[in-house]
């Protein structure tokens, strides 16, 4: 499998864990929150382009997998500096902070590989 493909695998798993997050409580959000579809929607629209090798698909991933690593890392450092640690309960927050940061970065980096970029050109 192409390093290409496996970015859009890993984008594909951001969709469904973005899913995943936003199904439970209320959808609404505030008012300059995206709704889901677009949420959903972009990175799966980017993962399509990943697969069919086009070239725009290589910047929205780019684009993608770093805003939502530069994101998950400020998540992660509200989850740490909230005093998660101390609450056996809510550990699973951090565990799956942590999840997600390790697959954006991969998604970056798998995208950043030479040899991606040349397989879109």
């Amino acid at each position: 499998m192409s390093t290409l493909r496996t970015a859009a695998i890993l984008l594909l798993i951001t969709a469904a864990a973005t899913v995943w997050t936003t199904s439970g409580g209320s959808t609404a959000g505030p008012p300059w929150f995206p709704p889901r579809w677009l949420r959903v929607g972009i990175p799966l629209v980017v993962t399509g382009g990943l697969w069919v090798r086009a070239s725009w698909a290589w910047w929205g991933g780019v684009v993608i997998s770093g805003l939502m690593s530069v994101l998950t890392v400020v998540a992660v450092a509200m989850v740490l500096a909230g005093g998660i640690l101390a609450r056996s309960n809510d550990r699973g927050l951090l565990v799956m902070s942590v999840s997600y940061l390790l697959i954006d970065l991969a998604t970056f980096i798998l995208l950043l590989l030479p040899r991606t970029r040349a397989a879109v050109q």
